[in-house]
């Protein structure tokens, strides 16, 4: 059992499954940047924003929380760059790294929530540096594991190239959902879906329930997503199986 479990963590994943989990990746994206931007205006995953509003800030033409949003991105950018060149050494789809990876995001994302219902840290300018720290370290993680899984129509964190790459796409209006050629539409309109819908659903919760909550929530959703890690097959048997029926 213990020979197996080693072998299967050994395994590299396979990608067929990648998509469904990477929409459920951003769904929770959804649910977290509209939470974190109404409470310090500034977001954990979708960093382009935080990017623009640094320099707003610097130059003093609009009202910016330059420690929060500076932390955010910083963090973000840190942790990305030092998942993204450890997942190339080590191999971004091999079953152990991308457990790991994945509980990491769970964990940064489930420390803030229990510091938040421990009464620990509150949502205030006071701990709203700590908390964004935590939360975009995740995001970072998140962003580099998606990233290099080679599903490039679901980034996981961001809308505006996906926006464009789904209206100008040539088989935009082509009725069948099967057909190989809207692989790319299908995967962006579900990912554009999930990621809008969450937002509405981290709005809505953050305005009827709490901020805590919002982030517990996704916390859960995290470890379950990664626990379906394990379940993925091993890069090749669908080619095994495919070849097993061209011989039948």
């Amino acid at each position: 059992m213990f020979q197996r479990t080693i072998k299967r963590l050994q395994h590299t994943v396979s990608p067929a499954a990648f998509p469904a989990q990477l929409v459920a990746i951003a769904f929770c994206t959804g649910i977290l940047d509209a939470t974190t931007y109404a409470d310090f205006q500034t977001f954990t995953s979708n960093q382009t924003g935080n990017a623009i509003l640094l320099p707003v800030g610097m130059m003093g033409a609009g009202n910016v929380q330059m420690l929060s949003t500076g932390v955010s991105l910083a963090s973000f950018l840190f942790f990305g760059f030092l998942s993204g060149q450890v997942g190339h050494i080590v191999g971004h789809r091999k079953r152990w790294w991308m457990l790991l990876s994945s509980s990491i995001q769970a964990m940064f994302v489930l420390i803030p929530a229990a510091l938040l219902y421990t009464g620990s840290v509150t949502i205030s300018p006071q701990h709203a540096p700590l908390l964004l720290f935590l939360l975009a370290t995740s995001a970072g993680f998140q962003v580099a594991m998606a990233r290099n899984l080679g599903v490039n129509e679901i980034p996981t964190a961001m809308l505006t190239s996906p926006f464009i790459d789904f209206l100008t796409d040539r088989y935009l209006f082509t009725g069948s959902w099967s057909n190989v050629k809207v692989t790319g539409r299908n995967r962006r309109l579900f990912y554009i879906s999930a990621l809008w819908g969450g937002a509405f659903v981290g709005a809505a919760m953050h305005r009827y329930s709490g901020s805590k909550e919002v982030i517990l929530m996704v916390g859960f959703m995290k470890v379950g997503v990664m626990a379906s890690f394990w379940f993925n097959g091993e890069e090749g048997d669908e080619v095994l199986c495919r070849r097993t029926s061209m011989l039948q």
